[in-house]
């Protein structure tokens, strides 16, 4: 059992501070190994590790999906995808990069963005095939993936470690604090200067371009300056694709200052939200209609930095791999392993892949025997670790810059370290505003105590789960012949 104390608290005395509970153990059998679709070697153990969901529903029942569509029932062979969100490094990014990194390294790390912005100099080079074949079993009623053998999905775990972007600090749509509001004029003043040069516009490179060049009176503006085009190119990118974004200036004013933003919410949501769009493209035959948005060929278009993706694919499904790829170091951000790397795979060798019960990587970032939350060389640093995993833990609302999206990683326990149980259902905030739906992933609370379990090899599953599985997920996936298996009873 472990307790992290919140930064600002100075007493930890447990019977006077609030504690927000992630998880548990507790007595309850659970079966050893066991996927949905495989209950065969049954063996047993009499105490399982839980999360717990402390923004449950209380009075709704386990969220079943009704209107999913499984890849049996798309039609579109050839679908036209615009990938608008999948940037990669501008000419001269990598020398901005390494020209800041010496002074403002320090403060990349304090705020959490140091493997973010050293990851956007890799180039990680996109397979359609696997993309697409993982949006056909996309659920958007529970943002997990269906498959025949269990569901998952990409976690906030997966966009910390693969895209390097923090999970911690205030929200994308905080408001800028009064004593920051002059940078952030002085940050729009110069983007409306491009509008009187030949370009009309700013776009990445001129802005790169400008202030790599300048003689800097001021160079906090050209770490602003810097982190505005990062987070205009790389993290939230939008239309139109090529022009510098004003709206980032204030998240990029705050981080310039130190202060921490939680990015990591807002690129899972967005990221959610591309893969609906993907997959109602897929279902309704390459027709959009309220979709994202199309290019002037008609593709559909989509904004998530889904290289994130690409790389979940890779370390979840080895079968997706490419055939080369780099050596995992610690010492450098985990997407240097997909540095470069690439292949081009057949639609219908990925959907064997998927559909493969044994295929599926659940503990993907153990370094050595330990989880990565676990190897903090510091205990400075090994809270910041624990913090972000509390994140990660934390069934909630993600609040993206434009949407709201739910995050329940109880339906993917195992994916995390965890036994898995029937999933409580997500009580929504979203209707009430960004702002309620922020508090259901903020931890406020002076002390959070979760218990993190030792590391499993094996994925666990209660009975209750496993029966409910087979009485209403099975169902759910409309008579897929893949997931057919025994309900098991036992007195």
């Amino acid at each position: 059992m472990a307790t992290y104390p919140n930064e600002n608290a100075v007493d930890t005395n447990m019977e006077e501070n609030i504690m927000t509970i992630l998880a548990e153990g507790r007595k309850k059998p659970v079966l050893i190994p066991s996927l949905p679709s495989q209950p065969r070697r049954i063996r047993w153990a009499d105490h399982g590790w839980f999360l717990i969901n402390c923004n449950a529903d209380k009075y709704s029942p386990p969220l079943v999906p009704q209107n999913y569509k499984n890849p049996s029932q798309i039609t579109i062979k050839e679908p036209k995808v615009d990938y608008k969100g999948w940037s990669n490094s501008l000419h001269h990014w990598g020398e901005w990069v390494e020209k800041l990194k010496p002074k403002y390294g320090s403060t990349w790390r304090l705020t959490g963005i140091y493997n973010a912005i050293v990851a956007s100099t890799y180039r990680i080079k996109r397979d359609p095939s696997s993309i697409v074949g993982l949006a056909s079993y996309w659920c958007d009623e529970t943002n997990t993936f269906l498959f025949p053998w269990g569901e998952v999905t990409i976690t906030l775990e997966d966009v910390i470690l693969l895209g390097g972007i923090p999970a911690l600090g205030k929200s994308v749509r905080d408001p800028l604090p009064n004593d920051m509001t002059d940078m952030n004029s002085r940050l729009i003043d110069e983007r409306l200067r491009f509008n009187r040069t030949a370009s009309k516009r700013a776009t990445h490179p001129l802005w790169l371009k400008e202030f790599m060049e300048r003689d800097q009176d001021d160079d906090n503006l050209e770490h602003a300056a810097f982190l505005s085009c990062w987070l205009s190119l790389f993290v939230f990118p939008s239309h139109p694709a090529t022009t510098l974004k004003q709206y980032v200036f204030p998240i990029a004013v705050r981080l310039s200052q130190g202060k921490k933003i939680a990015l990591a919410p807002s690129v899972l949501a967005n990221i959610y939200r591309d893969l609906t769009g993907l997959k109602n493209y897929l279902v309704n035959g390459g027709n959009k209609g309220a979709s994202l948005g199309a290019s002037e060929d008609g593709s559909l278009v989509l904004w998530a930095p889904l290289q994130i993706l690409q790389m979940w694919a890779w370390e979840r499904f080895p079968g997706l791999r490419p055939r080369t790829f780099n050596s995992f170091r610690v010492d450098r951000p985990r997407a240097a392993m997909w540095h470069e790397a690439g292949i081009k795979l057949d639609q219908e060798y990925v959907h064997e892949v998927l559909n493969r019960p044994n295929g599926f990587n659940f503990r993907a970032y153990m370094v050595g025997q330990l989880d990565w939350y676990k190897i903090g060389e510091s205990q400075a640093e090994s809270k910041y670790l624990f913090h972000q995993f509390a994140r990660c833990l934390n069934v909630s609302e993600l609040v993206g810059m434009d949407c709201i999206e739910q995050y329940l990683p109880n339906r993917v326990a195992w994916q995390l370290g965890f036994d898995q149980d029937v999933p409580s259902p997500l009580q929504r905030a979203k209707h009430l505003g960004w702002q309620f739906a922020w508090r259901t992933y903020e931890l406020e609370a002076p002390i959070m105590l979760f218990v993190p379990p030792d590391h499993q090899f094996e994925q666990r599953v209660t009975l209750d789960y496993l029966n409910w599985y087979h009485r209403e997920m099975r169902v759910s996936y409309q008579g897929s012949s893949s997931a057919n298996g025994e309900i098991i009873e036992i007195d």
